[in-house]
């Protein structure tokens, strides 16, 4: 059986780190799309609204994103219960953010969307 402390620090420790990559992207969007070798393409959706609005929405959603996984890592963290409620802003952000970037991110971005589904599905059968 796994302790539940060891639990708690381990899941604590995917959202800081995905949170943290979550936020880094969002803050470095904005030069990343201007960049054809940068790694990090243009969102399917915003391509076409243009840049400036691209990286607009791209910020706010990425930032929220990292935002919320960093939250509720420290609120797990500290067993406190609004933990939930960052993770209810992180996790919808970061699927949302991987769905309109789909095909424009690092592969690794796509193992953060799986923390994402897998952290909405905790939260809606949670007891």
């Amino acid at each position: 059986m796994v302790d539940s402390n060891f639990s708690r620090w381990l899941i604590s420790a995917a959202f800081l780190v995905h949170g943290i990559g979550m936020l880094g992207a969002g803050l470095t969007l904005p030069m990343a799309i201007r960049k054809t070798d940068s790694g990090f393409g243009h969102s399917w959706f915003f391509e076409r609204c243009g840049t400036q609005v691209e990286a607009v929405a791209g910020t706010i959603l990425w930032g929220l994103a990292g935002i919320g996984f960093i939250g509720a890592a420290v609120g797990l963290f500290m067993s406190q219960n609004w933990w939930v409620l960052f993770a209810w802003v992180g996790a919808p952000a970061t699927l949302l953010a991987v769905l309109l970037w789909f095909g424009a991110v690092p592969m690794g971005t796509y193992a953060g969307g799986v923390l994402a589904a897998l952290t909405l599905g905790a939260l809606i059968f949670r007891r």
